[in-house]
């Protein structure tokens, strides 16, 4: 199976997109808005690029310990001494029913 190419705009910014189909001078993708056809994003705004990156919510594996005006996370009783491939993300407790205006979990990166 042919790996996927993906494609964001020259400018670095916006969505990334999996391009469905390769044809002339346009990339041929399936936008997520869509339920059904494509987009047709033009190739001389386009550029190939990596795939976006991928979390996973691993906040239920982990703790977190404090002494001293330190900080530590700990996950499945194993410390983590350096943030590589972990993260902090702030969630808006309204848009998931929970009685705190705001919360966060941590996600670990999914290596590809």
């Amino acid at each position: 199976m042919a790996e996927k190419k993906w494609v964001q705009h020259i400018s670095g910014q916006g969505e990334k997109w999996v391009v469905h189909e390769d044809k002339g001078a346009f990339w041929y993708v399936f936008p997520k808005c869509l339920t059904q056809g494509n987009a047709v994003l033009p190739k001389s705004e386009y550029l190939l690029c990596s795939p976006p990156e991928q979390w996973v919510d691993v906040t239920a594996e982990c703790k977190v310990d404090t002494l001293e005006n330190q900080c530590s996370l700990v996950r499945n009783r194993e410390s983590v001494t350096t943030w590589g491939g972990y993260r902090f993300r702030k969630i808006n407790a309204k848009e998931h029913s929970v009685a705190h205006n705001m919360y966060f979990i941590v996600e670990k990166k999914v290596q590809p």
